[in-house]
């Protein structure tokens, strides 16, 4: 699996964990990476391989009914070296 389609959002007005398909394209890019930076990357800003409220706004990528379905991304070089892979998304699941 693509690391950049395990990022998951987390909204810094709302506090609360967000999704892709919680909104349309246009909102999330209004609001993310070049907008107001509201949706930040989840994992980096709770600290998982990094220090806790680093705030890393996101992009969004792909297209509905596109090759690669709608994501959340880090920008680029801003992910943690190596991304976030399946073992981070599990330990907040859990």
């Amino acid at each position: 699996m693509q690391d950049d389609l395990l990022v998951v959002g987390f909204d810094l007005e709302t506090r609360r964990e967000v999704h892709i398909a919680e909104g349309p394209p246009e909102r999330w890019k209004r609001l993310g990476y070049g907008g107001t930076g509201q949706p930040v990357c989840f994992y980096c800003f709770h600290g998982f391989e990094g220090p806790a409220g680093t705030r890393v706004p996101l992009v969004t990528r792909g297209r509905l009914g596109g090759k690669v379905r709608r994501h959340f991304a880090h920008p680029p070089a801003q992910a943690p070296a190596g991304g976030h892979g399946p073992e981070t998304v599990w330990h907040i699941t859990i």
